[in-house]
């Protein structure tokens, strides 16, 4: 098998099979270049060949090597990475608000703050998924992992929404408990 053939066969064809580590990888390519003496074409291929050398584990000195047939052949077959991932039901079991400690929830708020949740992907799940172990973690696709954090986005805003219900039933009987307790003083005190 020719080593085109042997890449074609190996490129993904969709979010499914698209680490989530290698798309973090590809999330912090620049998307212009620093210097500005940088021809914008030029970065631009500069930027597909870097795309296929994560997905790929090649160097982009043995893809500048290939057909150029095969180059386009790899882009189209990525073609799918400019369209959004789609929003599904979560396969992954997450712990529940219930389940997380509060040592968890403060790791998760650092893990989380500044807009770091990339680079502290890895961690951030095996804080909050059940039954997996570090390398299933490792292995899991992008698309699996969006569909933790659509899960945990909504679970949150459920969360959220219970305890803002409770909270609002609990002001609700104090103010009820208040009032008839002025009513009970004012018929006991004539």
């Amino acid at each position: 098998m020719s080593q085109s053939d042997d890449l074609l066969k190996r490129i993904p064809r969709n979010y499914k099979e698209v680490n989530y580590l290698k798309y973090i990888q590809i999330m912090q390519i620049p998307a212009s270049p620093d210097n500005e003496d940088y021809d914008e074409e030029e970065y631009n291929a500069y930027v597909q060949y870097a795309m296929l050398s994560i997905l790929l584990d090649v160097s982009i000195t043995e893809l500048t090597k290939l057909p150029a047939t095969t180059i386009i052949s790899l882009l189209t077959a990525i073609n799918f990475m400019n369209t959004p991932i789609q929003k599904v039901k979560c396969n992954l079991d997450i712990k529940s608000i219930e389940e997380i400690t509060y040592d968890e929830f403060i790791t998760f708020n650092k893990l989380n703050a500044d807009g770091k949740q990339w680079e502290n992907m890895t961690d951030i799940l095996q804080l909050l998924i059940k039954n997996k172990t570090e390398k299933e973690i490792a292995e899991l696709s992008i698309f699996e992992v969006m569909q933790f954090f659509f899960a945990l986005s909504k679970s949150t805003l459920k969360s959220l929404n219970r305890f803002q219900i409770s909270l609002a039933w609990k002001i609700l009987k104090q103010i009820v408990k208040e009032k008839i307790q002025k009513l009970i003083q004012i018929f006991y005190h004539k």
